[in-house]
């Protein structure tokens, strides 16, 4: 798929063909490795078409935006952020019309970073885009990227709260994916911990022993997750021999 072709196609709204060419398309637009290999010429088509299309919605704030219009800004405001120019994203992504589409609202939080004093002015858009679309599965990363912020805040109830909710989302929506080790690790430490939910050491070695399920050979991610597994497990099986029988580790993963 040309993902010059298809922006041409969603900005001249040619047919209904355009239709079904930009939703095959789309899938496309969460692989940010797909968007690294655009050719430069190629990415500034992108951010001028892009560009257009915020002046041409920044015209009426009652202005609706068709979701591949919605894509196509954000793939150029995307290639701004990579090319490091990123003064102009700020006005681009602060449309109306973009306020429920998680992956704008997530390079606008990357965009202006939160603080401790702003911590929840930022991310509060991009919890309640995430909640617009609580069930796409393609937002398991969006769904952790708000947990580790939340979590790394204030340590408040409320923000280690947010964190906990934020990791079970990501869990919750690719269980089995083995690039999900992460949240999961995190999921299991909040159980582990007390941290925004109740201290739950059951919870937290179903977690952990859920990790070593997840086989992943070249994520370093990974890796360190199931390491930290591993130990828990293993302090576990010192204090309490009996669960020696019940926790067998899995050997063959490392």
């Amino acid at each position: 798929m040309n993902m010059v072709h298809y922006l041409e196609r969603v900005i001249e709204r040619r047919s209904s063909a355009a239709v079904a060419v930009a939703s095959a398309a789309a899938p496309l637009l969460h692989n940010l490795d797909t968007l690294a290999q655009i050719p430069l010429y190629e990415q500034n088509s992108f951010i001028a078409s892009a560009e257009t299309l915020v002046a041409k919605a920044s015209q009426s704030q009652n202005t609706v935006l068709t979701e591949h219009e919605c894509n196509a800004i954000w793939i150029g405001a995307h290639l701004l952020y990579k090319k490091g120019v990123r003064e102009k994203i700020p006005a681009m992504l602060k449309l109306k019309a973009l306020e429920n589409y998680p992956l704008v609202q997530l390079l606008l939080t990357k965009v202006q970073p939160p603080n401790i004093l702003n911590l929840s002015e930022i991310l509060q858009p991009l919890r309640k885009s995430l909640d617009f679309r609580s069930n796409d599965p393609d937002l398991r990363s969006a769904w952790l990227f708000l947990g580790r912020n939340y979590y790394l805040g204030t340590g408040t109830a409320e923000y280690l709260k947010q964190a906990f909710d934020s990791f079970e989302k990501a869990t919750a929506l690719q269980p089995d994916n083995p690039y999900n080790s992460e949240a999961w690790l995190l999921v299991a430490e909040c159980h582990y911990h007390g941290h925004g939910t109740q201290k739950n050491i059951k919870k937290a070695f179903a977690c952990y022993k859920k990790i070593e399920d997840l086989i992943v050979s070249d994520d370093m991610i990974h890796f360190r997750a199931i390491a930290l597994a591993r130990r828990r497990l293993q302090l576990q099986q010192r204090q309490n021999p009996l669960l020696q029988r019940q926790t067998m580790l899995c050997s063959h993963l490392l």
